[in-house]
């Protein structure tokens, strides 16, 4: 989990930067600005998550391994 969340941090990083570039050197319309400032929130939000995942705090718990039919998540997954 750590290596993926790692992994994730990248991309997200990136997102944000680019996001912030675009608010403070564009002159964005209003809608543009919006989605820009709402790009920038969610890519923060999905890095304060990402650090949560890499603490050594979340890699302690473990988690209870148990069979599962395939089908039946599938199908759960696509009603929900």
């Amino acid at each position: 989990m750590k290596v993926v969340a790692h992994d994730l941090r990248n991309p997200m990083g990136s997102i944000h930067m680019i996001a912030s570039l675009m608010l403070h050197r564009s002159k964005l319309s209003t809608e543009d600005q919006e989605l820009a400032e709402m790009m920038k929130r969610s890519s923060k939000n999905c890095l304060d998550l990402v650090d949560d995942l890499m603490r050594p705090k979340a890699m302690d718990q473990t988690f209870a391994v148990q069979r599962e039919e395939l089908s039946e998540v599938c199908v759960f997954a696509l009603t929900s």
